[in-house]
C-alpha cells in the first residue's frame, strides 16, 4: 500500500510540475502512457496468475483486450519521439481516434470484467462454504435432520442420523419423523415445536426416541428455525446419550449400594455399642454382687444369680453368633453353595439347637414338614434362617404355648415354609420396619429376652442369595407367622 501511494504521489507531482512549471505536453503524454502501460500490464499479469478453471475464458479474453491496449500505449510512447503530432491530445488524428475509442471500450470491458469476476468469486465462495458445510454436516457423529416447518417432511439428513436411527436416506427423505415413529411420545415433539415457535430455537432438551428396530434411546436435541429461499425449515441436531444415561444409572446404583453399606456399618456399630453393652453390664453387676457378698448369699439367691448369668451368656452368644455371620456376609467371606437338602432334617437340626431355650419356657415346637421334601439351598444359610425364626417365635411366645413349622405348596415350583406362633404379635408400623436395614427394631421377649433385629436382617440377606423371599403376617396379641420361599427340586 505504501508503495502504491508513493508511486501515485510521484506521478501526480510529475504531472503537476510539467503542467504548471514547465508546460511540456509531450512529457505529460509519455508519462500518462507509461503509467497506463505499466498499470494494465500488471493487471493482465495478476489476472493470468489467478486464472482458474471457472474464470479462465473471461480472463483470457480480457488479457487479449489489455494486450491490444498495451500495444497502443507502446506505439503512443514511441510516437512521442517519432511523430509527436499524432499523439498530442488537441490534435485530430486517426491514431488518437483509435486510441481514445479503445480506451472507452476498455473501460466498459474493465467494468464488465470487474462485476463478472466478482460474481464468479462470490459463487465460488458460496460453493466452498456449501462444500465446507456439507463436509461438517456429513461427518458429524450427531444425527442432523433438516425438515420443512410447514409439513414436517425431511429434506436432508446426514450419516449420523442413519447410524443413530437405522433409517437410510431413501427411507427417511420425503417422510416426517412422525411417519417413521422416531419420537417415542409424539406429544413431546409438539412441545418442542411450540417452544421453537415462541423462541425460534430450543437448546439441549432431553427426549426419548425410537430406532428402526423399535429399540429406544435417549437423545439431547437442539433445534433452530431457519429460512431458505423464503421457506421456513427446521434444523435439528440430536446426540445419543444412552451410554451416558447407563453410566449415570450405574453411578446411581453404586451410590445406593454405598448408602446401604453405610447404613449397614451404622447398624453394625450401633449394635456393638448398645446391644453388647447390656449383657456385659449385667455380667459386671452380677459378678460384682457375687464377689462382694459371696459369704452372705443364700443358696436360692445364688441359684437365681447363676440363672441370670446363664441367660445373659445365652443372649450374648446368640448376638455374637449373628454378628459374626453378618460381618462375614458383608465382607463376602460366606460362599453360597446350594445343594439338595432334606427340609425335614434341617428343621430337626434347628429344633435340637434351641431345645433347651424352648424347654425353659415350656413351649412345644411341632415339626409339620413332610419327611420327603427336598429343597435347593445352602445348608448353613438355611439353618441360620430357621434358627433365627424359631428362636424369635419362642422368645415372643407365652409360657406353655405352641410353635409350628410347616410347608405350603400352593405355588408351582416353589415351597413356602412358615414358622407360626400365638405370641404377642406386633403392630403394623413395627411389622413394616422389620426388614429395613436403616431401621433399628428392638423389643423385649415375654420373659425380658433382648432382641436387636439383626437376626431378621441376616435372614433377609440369606434369602436374597437364594432368590427367595421372606415376609411376615402378624396382629398384635394374636401371634405372628413368618414365611420364606424356596425353589422345589423334582
Amino acid at each position: 500500500m505504501k508503495l502504491i501511494l508513493s508511486f501515485n504521489s510521484l506521478f501526480f507531482g510529475f504531472i503537476l510540475y510539467f503542467t504548471f512549471v514547465q508546460d511540456l505536453i509531450l512529457v505529460r503524454t509519455f508519462a500518462v502512457s507509461f503509467v497506463v502501460f505499466t498499470t494494465y500490464g500488471c493487471l493482465a499479469w495478476i489476472l493470468l496468475k489467478n486464472r482458474n478453471k471457472e474464470n479462465s475464458e473471461i480472463i483470457l479474453f480480457s488479457t487479449v483486450v489489455f494486450a491490444f491496449y498495451l500495444i497502443l500505449n507502446l506505439f503512443r510512447m514511441s510516437y512521442v519521439f517519432m511523430a509527436p503530432n499524432l499523439v498530442i491530445y488537441n490534435q485530430s488524428s486517426l491514431f488518437n481516434s483509435v486510441y481514445f475509442s479503445s480506451l472507452l471500450i476498455l473501460e466498459v470491458i474493465w467494468v464488465t470484467l470487474f462485476f463478472t469476476l466478482t460474481g464468479i468469486r462470490n459463487r465460488q465462495e458460496i460453493r466452498e462454504a456449501k462444500e465446507h458445510f456439507e463436509q461438517i454436516f456429513q461427518t458429524s457423529p450427531e444425527a442432523i435432520l433438516i425438515t420443512r416447518l410447514s409439513d414436517g417432511k425431511i429434506i436432508n439428513l446426514n450419516e449420523g442420523f442413519v447410524n443413530t436411527t437405522g433409517y437410510s436416506q431413501e427411507e427417511a427423505i420425503g417422510n416426517s419423523p412422525l411417519d417413521l415413529s422416531i419420537w417415542k411420545n409424539p406429544e413431546a415433539r409438539n412441545q418442542m415445536l411450540n417452544e421453537l415457535k415462541e423462541k425460534g430455537y430450543c437448546q439441549n432438551v432431553e427426549f426419548e426416541f425410537r430406532k428402526k428396530d423399535n429399540s429406544l434411546f435417549t437423545g439431547i436435541i437442539s433445534s433452530r428455525i431457519i429460512t431458505v429461499s423464503g421457506e421456513e425449515q427446521l434444523i435439528s441436531i440430536t446426540r445419543d446419550i444412552s451410554d451416558r444415561k447407563e453410566v449415570e444409572l450405574i453411578i446411581k446404583e453404586k451410590n445406593k449400594e454405598l448408602n446401604e453399606l453405610n447404613a449397614t456399618k451404622d447398624k453394625f456399630f450401633s449394635i456393638i455399642a448398645h446391644d453388647l453393652k447390656s449383657p456385659l453390664s449385667g455380667f459386671l453387676g452380677i459378678t460384682q454382687l457375687m464377689s462382694e457378698g459371696s459369704g452372705k448369699i443364700e443358696p436360692e439367691e445364688f441359684h437365681s444369680l447363676g440363672k441370670s448369668l446363664h441367660e445373659s451368656a445365652n443372649n450374648l452368644y446368640s448376638l455374637l453368633e449373628n454378628l459374626l455371620e453378618w460381618s462375614r456376609m458383608q465382607r463376602g467371606i460366606i460362599e453360597f453353595r446350594p445343594d439338595k437338602l432334606n427340609l425335614y432334617m434341617s428343621v430337626e437340626e434347628t429344633l435340637t439347637n434351641i431345645y433347651d431355650f424352648s424347654k425353659q419356657k415350656g413351649i412345644q415346637i411341632s415339626n409339620l414338614v413332610q419327611k420327603n421334601i427336598t429343597v435347593d439351598a445352602d445348608i448353613s444359610m438355611l439353618n441360620s434362617v430357621l434358627r433365627n425364626l424359631v428362636s424369635n417365635s419362642v422368645k415372643f411366645s407365652n409360657n406353655g404355648s405352641l410353635v409350628e413349622i410347616g410347608t405350603d405348596f400352593s405355588e408351582r415350583n416353589e415351597i413356602k415354609i412358615f414358622v407360626k406362633d400365638s405370641g404377642i404379635g406386633m403392630k403394623p408400623e413395627l411389622k413394616e420396619r422389620l426388614f429395613q436395614m436403616d431401621q433399628k427394631v428392638t423389643r423385649k421377649g415375654t420373659r425380658g429376652e433382648t432382641s436387636t433385629g439383626l437376626g431378621l436382617l441376616l435372614c433377609k440377606e440369606f434369602m436374597d442369595r437364594h432368590n427367595g423371599k421372606i415376609w411376615v403376617e402378624s396382629m398384635e396379641n394374636q401371634g405372628s407367622t413368618f414365611w420364606i420361599s424356596l425353589p422345589i427340586l423334582g
